[in-house]
């Protein structure tokens, strides 16, 4: 499996191509993201590069695998997509109520006291396999090399959280060692601790 670096520098069309293609085959429809026309969802993945401390782009035999988007201020590249496309996302939060209750919802729970004890400041923003590679080992294999990249950073864990509703994906990072932290309503909060040499 060949892995590839990503940075707003020497990110590529295709590359960005590559990466919205595989959200829309492996995220689930219930996602807000799943709605993005296919060039706003590029110019989403585009900002949450540019705020990663680590993305990374994964091909098998000349074929897209998967990627990985993570950071420390990751969530800055999500506020800017938002800032630069207020109009655009305000339709589509009025033509899909289903979104705009649950984004109410969520500000109204940001305003309450949490409970929530998300440690890691390392966040991991986006893991996806191509739903044409799933259960070939690609995810752990992924998180595998993330993590050696890390580790080389002297980066010790990372934190992500993941919607309650996602059964395979809760599955997939029990299974891969990830301790849950903390839990919300409609998410949980894993965190993964990782062996430095």
């Amino acid at each position: 499996m060949e892995l590839i670096k990503l940075n707003s520098q020497g990110l590529s069309p295709w590359h960005l191509e590559e990466v919205a293609r595989i959200h829309y085959s492996a995220y689930s429809k219930r996602h807000f993201t799943s709605i993005f026309s296919f060039e706003k969802l590029k110019e989403y993945y585009h900002e949450l590069i540019k705020s990663s401390d680590l993305s990374l782009f994964y091909n098998d035999e000349g074929k897209s695998v998967g990627f990985i988007i993570a950071g420390v201020n990751i969530s800055s590249g999500v506020a800017n997509f938002i800032r630069n496309n207020r109009l655009y996302i305000i339709i589509l939060l009025i033509t899909h109520p289903r979104f705009l209750i649950e984004k109410i919802t969520d500000t109204i729970k940001g305003f309450l006291p949490s409970k929530e004890n998300k440690t890691s400041k390392f966040r991991l923003m986006s893991i996806a396999v191509d739903s044409a590679a799933h259960s070939k080992g690609y995810g752990k294999k992924m998180l595998e090399e993330f993590e050696l990249c890390l580790a080389k950073e002297s980066i010790c864990d990372y934190g992500l959280s993941v919607r309650k509703e996602n059964e395979r994906g809760v599955k997939f990072y029990y299974n891969n060692g990830f301790i849950l932290e903390a839990e919300t309503s409609d998410s949980y909060y894993f965190r993964k601790d990782i062996k430095i040499n």
